[in-house]
């Protein structure tokens, strides 16, 4: 099971560069960009999503353990995090309890060394051990994985994460972004002499030679492969049972549900995805998504609360203070973007005392927002434009419902405040969502769709922008309708245990006219063997299956 970071080329082409294999296949990846790279490799290594394993820094704090760590760490009382420092089992922890040895090669982790059934090379040892043998960290992987099938002959899986990217499988960078704690980025500069460019085609022929040499030097039967570029993704498989995957996309929780499979291990009731190999659109929603499991061994998720009293007191170095910030603002994100209200608005009233910049504010407000706070959102909208009269997201929060506005008043906003021109997503959200509750369906419909193709849309955008297109249903209008409602089936129960009728139609609907009746039939098909009683949706399969006649 290998997760790759590659370039965004290589994704793109891998799906033409197997089509002629029999033992190959390729599965986009619907990858949502809300989180960090720490916090989606977690998730790939979990099968869970970020809400349920907690995983959103790469520095945890250390309670004192601090032995052998440079003086920085020290100071902010901070360690690298293990496997267990998580709510959720990693797959190498959990395959464990299943008796299953298995090797993690690579991943951004320190090794916690605690079960006899896990082998473990973290990066940062991978790359000392490839400097100190002057070798790259790619023909080092090869030699990681020789070693551990000779020391352990019961090994029966491997766990593997690498950069692959520029076309060069055995480069990482040691940068990192402004907080010190997300994972690196490609090296966008090449002076002569540097690393040789490759065209598109070379690239992916490079990647997938690399993939064959770890199949070659492991003699797996399989290998699943996540290629993870910049907000897109493939699932790669090589083997004999990639003939039978007949899958449009996989979730980035499939992975582990995958692995399970491919090692004729039954799922486990707390993985909410579907393995690739499973037929159909599937029905993720309609499973549990937050039951506990009791595999895995004992697990520590990280305490924050000293670490943000600290921050708090004004007592922190600039690195506690950089990961706090950093812990806290992924778990509002997450928390929205999952529908956690309360864990969103916890994250966000924290966020504003540690200062009340015009961010955390609209943070604050929309937490509120989806908690049901009404009045104290819209005074929070109040204090905004108090603190930060000349903000342009103060004049963005005024467009919001709660405020009360009239369209026109709303109109003369957007038109002040162009999309363009706004920090993030956050706000460009609140822009296309006050543009389409004015009527402005085109800049609404400009607007949702690019926070979709980037990966930074609600659930709501997604269903707002497909609700339009459908109306509009010009161009790609209903394509884009059925990329934007991808996984939702409508089977997860709303409000007071209530279907979710509305978005099946919708998806059905969408299916429909961008001519893939037979696929809107079978959805609708399906959520009514949950809920036979809706008869609205039995109303539409009828007709389709009449057009489909």
């Amino acid at each position: 099971y290998a997760v790759l970071h590659v370039d965004p080329e290589v994704v793109r082409g891998m799906d033409a560069a197997v089509a002629d294999r029999p033992d190959a296949c390729s599965v986009l990846l619907r990858r949502p960009t809300m989180t960090g790279e720490v916090s989606t490799l977690a998730t790939l290594a979990t099968g869970v999503g970020p809400l349920r394993h907690g995983v959103h820094t790469r520095l945890v704090p250390a309670e004192g353990r601090t032995d052998g760590l440079g003086e920085a760490m020290k100071a902010a009382d901070l360690r690298p995090r293990t496997s267990r420092d998580t709510a959720a089992p990693f797959i190498w922890n959990r395959l464990a309890d299943r008796g299953i040895t298995t090797a993690a090669i690579g991943w951004p982790l320190v090794e916690a060394q605690d079960d006899d059934r896990v082998m473990e090379l973290g990066m940062s040892n991978l790359l000392r051990i490839a400097a100190e043998n002057e070798t790259m960290p790619g023909d080092a992987a090869l030699g990681a994985i020789r070693g551990g099938i000779e020391s352990r002959p019961d090994l029966r899986c491997i766990c593997l994460h690498a950069w692959l990217r520029e076309g060069v499988p055995d480069t990482e960078s040691a940068d990192s972004d402004d907080d010190g704690d997300d994972l690196a980025t490609e090296d966008e500069t090449a002076d002569e002499g540097g690393p040789v460019r490759l065209d598109d085609e070379q690239k992916v022929a490079v990647v997938l030679s690399w993939i064959e040499a770890v199949a070659k030097v492991s003699e797996a039967t399989h290998v699943l492969a996540v290629l993870l570029g910049p907000r897109i993704g493939r699932h790669l498989l090589i083997g004999p049972r990639a003939a039978g995957v007949d899958v449009a996309f996989g979730m980035p929780q499939a992975g582990v549900p995958t692995v399970l499979a491919l090692l004729g291990e039954p799922t486990a009731a707390d993985l909410p995805g579907r393995s690739i190999l499973s037929e159909g659109e599937g029905d993720d929603e309609a499973r549990p998504s937050k039951a506990w499991s009791i595999e895995g061994g004992p697990l520590s998720p990280p305490d924050f609360t000293e670490a943000i009293a600290r921050v708090r007191r004004g007592e922190a170095p600039p690195l506690l203070e950089q990961v706090v910030r950093r812990h806290l603002s992924e778990t509002f994100w997450v928390g929205l973007s999952e529908g956690d209200g309360t864990t969103a608005l916890d994250a966000a009233r924290v966020l504003v005392e540690l200062g009340g910049d015009p961010i955390n504010r609209i943070r604050l407000i929309l937490a509120l927002m989806a908690t049901g706070g009404r009045a104290e959102a819209i005074a929070e909208v109040q204090r905004l434009g108090e603190e930060h009269p000349d903000s342009p997201l103060s004049r963005l929060a005024r467009t919001l419902a709660p405020v009360g506005l009239s369209d026109e008043e709303v109109g003369v906003i957007l038109d002040e405040t162009p999309f363009d021109e706004l920090p993030g997503p956050l706000a460009r959200g609140i822009w296309g969502r006050a543009a389409a509750r004015i009527g402005r369906d085109d800049d609404a419909l400009d607007a949702l769709w690019r926070l979709i193709a980037g990966g930074y849309a609600l659930n709501h955008d997604r269903l707002g922008f497909a609700t339009l297109a459908v109306k509009r249903n010009q161009g790609q209008d209903a394509q884009r309708a059925v990329l934007a409602t991808r996984g939702m089936t409508g089977l997860a129960t709303g409000p007071e245990g209530r279907p979710r009728t509305g978005v099946a139609l919708l998806r059905a609907q969408a299916l429909s006219r961008a001519g893939r009746t037979p696929a809107a039939v079978a959805l609708l098909e399906q959520f009514l063997e949950h809920h036979p009683l809706e008869e609205q949706a039995a109303v539409m399969l009828k007709k389709l299956r009449g057009n489909e006649d």
